[in-house]
């Protein structure tokens, strides 16, 4: 493959750009990776010694340690280069970050790491530029970022390094607890947490998925890439968030490349085990959620669609209803303002009150849920059905890839039925299933990429 060439501006900045932060997870996989991380070890260690800068030789644990905190820098050099990642690595320098050690917490993010840094960007190794970060008293403050040099370049290419010659590491904590957001930008900071059996369970399920597609073949045709950009189909780590501070709230999915990709993208590029794919969704898996909570029946038909409010005068305001129905599940009280962004999807002469009295008179079963904040405990009976698709999905080796609410998948026959008996398993209530399709592979398809069929 080709690398791109690497060229630095004293002048650029970073203030246009979200920060890219380190990620102490990648491990060498390839025979050229792991044999160009053990030249760059060998150089650190002949560094020290020219230089004095040990007086006796590392223990055991701490020469792994070491070992492990070069190649974890080195690791995510070579993939921010791989990925054409220009903006630099944020890295953390402070003691009181790297002394954490939590159960999210690297081996790489060690009080050695600073050295390692000072190491390896030198005049006499010269593997990355390190730029320091520093306090602006009248803007933001600058992180400290790392970047890939030249030399480390050239290296990539004489060892032919590629993204498949990347891993991550195992041991990575893939159940992840989170506080409760304090406002609309919090994004939320990780919870430490004791293991029960519970959280053991939720950690062997992944891993067992995650050891599942990491056995399977699955590919990507960059072909069908609406903008070009690099593809990590290596990505295939999943890991389960949980919200709120509670195990009972959240636990979707995230991760693995497809989640990048737009619908299309996936559904034109992706192939798993040899073929195409189709996907899969949940019809409105939300409210079906609240009826199961409510033990009550849904009604028949489409749930967003609401008496004189879904179509008025012609046009079909489904969207706006949708928005506002997932909106009043994680309201606490009822709304005095249209949500975000859906004014221009609701009709224009019903206020807000009007749309949800609407929203009820549809729905008295479940009136009583919304404007509660039961969308935490609705996200978390979602996940426990997902997981418990692919996990059913896996015995029947049908290689499945989960996106919130839906899957990817070669064959639709087995999957559709494994998704329909587990929710109905799960929540009590029936829910159904939509295939959908590549547009440029089935010609014969309406506005909503569904086949159409008679």
């Amino acid at each position: 493959m080709t690398l791109p060439a690497i060229e630095f501006d004293e002048t650029q900045t970073n203030e246009q750009d979200e920060d890219r932060f380190f990620d102490p997870w990648r491990i060498p996989r390839s025979e050229g990776t792991k044999t160009l991380i053990c030249k760059i070890i060998g150089n650190v260690q002949v560094y020290e010694e020219y230089y004095n800068l040990r007086q006796r030789k590392r223990r055991r644990k701490d020469q792994e340690t070491h070992e492990a905190t070069v190649s974890a820098v080195m690791c995510d050099l070579m993939h921010a280069v791989l990925m054409q990642d220009q903006r630099g690595i944020a890295i953390p320098r402070s003691n009181q970050v790297l002394g954490r050690g939590d159960r999210y917490q690297a081996p790489a993010e060690n009080r050695q790491l600073p050295y390692v840094l000072d190491a390896l960007g030198s005049n006499a190794l010269e593997w990355l530029v390190e730029e320091r970060g520093y306090i602006n008293h009248f803007g933001r403050n600058q992180r400290t970022l790392i970047k890939p040099t030249q030399r480390l370049v050239d290296n990539m290419k004489e060892f032919e390094v590629e993204l498949r010659g990347l891993g991550r590491c195992k041991t990575e904590e893939v159940i992840i607890l989170k506080a409760e957001k304090e406002d609309y930008w919090d994004k939320g900071a990780y919870l430490p947490y004791d293991d029960t059996a519970l959280t053991n369970r939720y950690r062997e399920e992944m891993r067992i998925i995650n050891s599942w597609l990491a056995g399977a073949s699955i590919e990507f045709d960059e072909a069908a890439l609406e903008r070009d950009r690099p593809i990590d189909t290596g990505n295939l780590t999943l890991r389960r968030y949980f919200s709120q501070g509670s195990f009972e709230s959240g636990g979707r999915l995230f991760g693995g490349f497809w989640q990048g990709l737009s619908e299309e993208e996936r559904l034109e590029g992706l192939i798993i085990n040899g073929e195409n794919v189709v996907g899969l969704d949940y019809g409105q898996m939300a409210p079906r959620i609240l009826y199961g909570l409510a033990k009550a029946q849904p009604p028949e038909g489409d749930l967003y669609d609401i008496p004189g409010l879904t179509t008025v005068n012609g046009r079909s305001y489904r969207e706006g209803v949708k928005k506002v129905m997932n909106a009043l599940m994680f309201s606490d009280g009822l709304p005095k303002r249209k949500p975000m962004e859906t004014k221009s999807i609701l009709p224009p002469d019903l206020s807000i009150q009007e749309v949800v009295d609407l929203i009820l008179q549809a729905h008295p079963a479940i009136a009583h849920l919304l404007g509660t904040e039961v969308g935490h405990k609705a996200q978390f009976i979602e996940s426990q059905v997902m997981v418990k698709v692919l996990l059913r999905l896996r015995e029947q080796s049908i290689v499945a890839l989960p996106i919130h609410d839906g899957l990817v998948i070669p064959s639709e026959a087995e999957a559709k039925a494994v998704m329909i008996d587990t929710f109905k398993d799960e929540v009590g209530v029936d829910c159904p299933v939509s295939v959908e399709l590549s547009k440029d592979r089935h010609p014969l398809f309406n506005i909503n990429g569904l086949l159409q069929v008679g």
